[in-house]
């Protein structure tokens, strides 16, 4: 086999890539919520047919003092997922388990995808999982 086959394959798929986004971001804002404010929070919802997609829901975490990291990648074809993270970096006396979040994801290619929503906790286990019916739309462009 020749040595450079494997530069070759390797440039080719670059080339294939090119067109794709480089970069997938989530921005994402969070508030703790009480019992009673996690009922004033609509159902998991998902905004999009912009290049921002913005998902909204509850993280339910038992134990104080989390915070939330969040990553955007490919699933499969047509899919994405959400993959937010509970931290608790520091022991604290807050009991609050409820953080509302908002997560505006950047950097997804134009078109219907289905988006799937995975919580994790502190501990590496998955709390929640969330595929929601609808697809999410993408436009190219700037929102108006």
């Amino acid at each position: 086999m020749s040595r450079s086959l494997p530069a070759v394959i390797l440039i080719l798929w670059l080339v294939g890539c090119a067109d794709e986004p480089t970069a997938r971001e989530v921005d994402l804002t969070t508030q703790r919520l009480t019992a009673a404010e996690v009922g004033d929070w609509p159902l998991p919802a998902v905004e999009s047919g912009h290049p921002d997609i913005t998902v909204r829901q509850v993280f339910t975490a038992q134990g104080p003092c989390r915070e939330l990291e969040a990553e955007v990648m490919p699933r499969y074809p047509g899919q994405f997922m959400l993959r937010v993270v509970a931290h608790e970096p520091y022991p604290c006396d807050d009991e609050t388990p409820h953080i509302g979040y908002i997560a505006v994801l950047r950097g997804l290619p134009a078109g219907s995808h289905q988006l799937r929503v995975v919580h994790v906790g502190a501990d590496g286990r998955t709390l929640a999982e969330t595929v929601f019916e609808h697809p999410i739309v993408v436009t190219a462009g700037s929102a108006q």
